[in-house]
């Protein structure tokens, strides 16, 4: 991050009133909805017909709830709930509770990918049996960010995820219009997150930034405290300029369990609003820009159809 500061005084009155409406009531609310839908276990938006719902829900006769990890009692379950609701319980450096839990919905579906890869590596998840599960012990596990980037773009296009992967792409950037969405990799430096554009500006909420290493681990260095700031120039978003505020609570934005935390929050936010179905929601438009090249997912679709016909 470039700096911080007063960011107030940057922005107009009108707009700065907005800003903070929007940034108060996001952060109100991120925490209490995240764990409300785990606890819940909201089902998926997705209107896929193939949705797969795993075999382990549980049963309201059986005391001892049926979980993915078969063989635990009671006491053992509600240890285990509590470790994974435990923000400071998360592993930056090597694996832990939630890894174990998501392990289960590891894919196989791309070699490049496997479910054998250990965690910190980029998986596909099965997103709808994710998030229709109602097994007591998954409503409370939460993703790695590297494993929510991976589907995402996977499920916008493969296309879209090799030239992520792609090492000899300089700067990749997956981005949605409208309530603003943004994967970006400029070298091993991948920064996430969410953003309102106002023309001049960006103004982030989410915003969570990762390295990768030469073997293809994820360790996330940074996770917004407060809201981002970047000026926008003819050049485009300046990402060398951002300024925040500091945390009242002293949380540091640098501090590894809280940018992991907080990357599995906004993981399990793009799982759960599904920001790669361009085919549903043509008001917002979804786009990937690799070195200065842009595709459009939609006419990218339809471009990949017309092929398959005319083969």
């Amino acid at each position: 991050m470039a700096g911080t500061g007063n960011v107030s005084e940057h922005i107009p009155q009108d707009m700065n009133k907005r800003i903070l409406t929007y940034n108060r009531l996001d952060r109100i609310g991120k925490d209490y909805t995240i764990r409300n839908r785990q606890m819940r276990a909201l089902p998926s938006t997705s209107h896929s017909a193939d949705t797969t719902v795993p075999t382990f829900t549980s049963e309201d006769a059986n005391p001892i709830p049926q979980v993915c990890i078969p063989n635990l009692t009671l006491q053992q379950i509600e240890d285990l709930k509590h470790e994974l609701l435990d923000r400071n319980s998360g592993n930056p450096q090597s694996s832990d509770a939630h890894d174990l839990v998501m392990s289960h919905f590891y894919s196989n579906d791309l070699s490049d990918l496997p479910a054998s890869n250990p965690p910190r590596h980029m998986h596909l998840l099965a997103q709808d049996a994710y998030m229709n599960s109602r097994d007591t012990i998954v409503r409370c596990a939460m993703p790695r960010l590297c494993d929510a980037v991976a589907t995402v773009l996977y499920l916008t296009s493969l296309k879209c995820l090799e030239e992520f992967l792609n090492p000899y792409v300089k700067v990749f950037e997956w981005r949605r219009s409208g309530n603003g969405v943004m994967i970006r990799r400029e070298a091993s430096r991948v920064v996430v997150g969410t953003y309102a554009n106002f023309g001049t500006m960006y103004v982030w909420t989410y915003f969570v930034c990762a390295d990768i290493s030469d073997s293809g681990l994820w360790t996330e260095t940074y996770a917004s405290v407060s809201r981002v700031v970047m000026p926008v120039s003819k050049d485009g978003v300046r990402f060398d300029q951002a300024e925040t505020e500091p945390s009242s609570l002293g949380i540091k934005p640098t501090d590894p369990k809280y940018a992991l935390s907080m990357g599995r929050e906004l993981a399990y936010f793009l799982l759960s609003r599904e920001p790669w179905r361009f085919q549903d929601f043509r008001r917002w438009v979804v786009e990937w820009e690799v070195d200065g090249v842009v595709t459009e997912a939609l006419a990218h679709e339809k471009k990949m159809l017309l092929q398959q016909r005319q083969g």
